[in-house]
């Protein structure tokens, strides 16, 4: 019997780590949610076109840059006037959405203004101080983020706009486009941990039209499409990943990496920072099968690294202990071999990282 049941969860195990999930308004965050997150260095080696279905993702080698903290307002805790204004059609605000799209208007005090129900998540409108008057901006159409529930294989899409005018100064008028898909579920992996999670990618393209009161004329222009990867996992509030990317003449750039985190020790005193070690890879180029770190340390240390392809693809990692004075560790092992091209050797600790890049020939 105990052995038929060791076969049945080795059978099952599999499907129950891998789980497809199904998200609802109450993953999503609510007024009074205060919510840690890192960013990570924009160039960090990704590749967005890996997804699937029972999909694992791998980003355990972000490493953070920065850290901050997505506060959730009460609409009432805002200015009076934006209170009267989205208090009938929202029920949470937050601090510090850029208005890019209204150019060459001096703009500070950002809000923006959201719905959650258990329909959508969606964008109300924004609130800036612009000039100095606090100026409530309500969508003439409101951008739907998300549509509940959500689960593999959806698709939606959404068109909002608005207009504004500025006695004396400018009338602008904005519209973006929202499309919606969900192309991928599985497991995925940051340095916060791992989850069950599905993956939404959004396509967003729009236009801005701006008169200028005092120049007696006015011009319209496309936004640039951008796109935001993020994946979901229930009771998370936020992305537990997002990467943003804008794209310009086909060309696909990483502007955002922003992962759900928690509070991280700023280093210690006597930790040492990789980019203080002097590290070199040798032989570059190698052959793929042999090549060594040399390492230059006035102290030890435990390194972490990790080989990626220029596409982003993990294909090996291993930890290192580093001791003071001069040293040469081999990287791979003896059954080890990269195929020839170019890749990226990411060395780090909790604090820092470096990257090298490792050239293979045949």
């Amino acid at each position: 019997m105990k052995k038929v049941y060791t076969i049945l969860m080795s059978v099952l195990f599999p499907l129950i780590s891998i789980a497809q999930i199904t998200i609802t308004s109450a993953d999503l965050p609510s007024a009074g949610d205060q919510i840690q997150f890192s960013q990570a260095a924009i160039t960090t080696p990704v590749d967005l076109t890996l997804t699937g279905t029972s999909y694992v993702w791998d980003f355990s080698m972000l490493q953070h840059t920065s850290q901050d903290v997505d506060t959730f307002l009460s609409v009432l805790s805002t200015p009076l006037v934006y209170a009267l204004v989205f208090g009938f059609n929202s029920n949470q605000a937050m601090r510090g959405v850029d208005l890019s799209a209204v150019p060459q208007v001096p703009i500070s005090d950002v809000y923006g203004f959201y719905n959650k129900s258990s329909n959508n998540y969606k964008q109300t409108g924004y609130g800036a101080s612009i000039t100095g008057i606090t100026t409530p901006i309500s969508f003439n159409n409101d951008d739907i983020i998300y549509d509940f529930p959500i689960t593999f294989g959806n698709m939606d899409s959404s068109d909002s706009d608005y207009s504004i005018i500025i006695p004396g100064l400018a009338t602008a008028i904005g519209s973006q486009h929202r499309v919606n898909v969900v192309d991928g579920w599985g497991d995925i992996t940051t340095p916060y941990g791992t989850f069950n999670a599905l993956r939404i990618v959004s396509t967003l393209t729009g236009e801005d039209s701006i008169y200028l009161d005092t120049l007696g004329f006015g011009f319209s222009a496309p936004r640039q499409l951008t796109r935001e990867y993020k994946w979901l996992a229930t009771g998370q509030d936020i992305p537990i990943l997002q990467i943003n990317t804008s794209e310009l003449l086909g060309i696909e750039t990483v502007t955002l990496i922003k992962y759900r985190d928690s509070l991280r020790v700023p280093t210690a005193l006597n930790e040492v920072r990789v980019d203080d070690l002097q590290l070199s890879l040798s032989p570059n180029p190698s052959n793929g099968s042999e090549f060594y770190l040399i390492s230059i340390s006035a102290k030890s240390t435990d390194l972490n690294c990790a080989i990626y392809s220029l596409d982003g693809r993990l294909v090996h990692r291993q930890p290192l202990s580093i001791q003071s004075g001069k040293q040469k560790i081999q990287l791979g092992s003896a059954d080890f071999k990269l195929s020839a091209g170019s890749y990226v050797v990411n060395i780090s600790n909790s604090s820092s990282s470096i990257s090298i890049k490792l050239i293979v020939q045949d």
